[in-house]
């Protein structure tokens, strides 16, 4: 196996997803549901969240204290903002 695989072909089960993301089980099962969230891989009946794809999630909602919030807010795949995050 190349080097550097063994990261992306780590796979979580739905409960190390949820621990890792501090999202419920049952939010990510909703998300699984409505097509949107976290991308997973499905295995027959099993559902795998990879290492690489929880890191990417994480790491594309991490604020950093002093720096100018993005123009846009993060909307869903429908185009609808959490109120807390919409502008006024």
């Amino acid at each position: 196996m190349p080097s550097g695989m063994t990261d992306v072909l780590e796979l979580l089960t739905t409960e190390q997803t949820a621990a890792r993301t501090g999202l419920s089980v049952n939010t990510l099962l909703k998300h699984r549901k409505q097509h949107r969230g976290l991308p997973f891989v499905r295995l027959g009946r099993t559902v795998r969240y990879r290492t690489v794809d929880v890191e990417a999630f994480l790491a594309a909602r991490t604020v950093t204290p002093g720096e100018q919030p993005s123009q846009k807010p993060i909307t869903g795949e429908r185009g609808w903002t959490h109120p807390a995050l919409r502008g006024g």
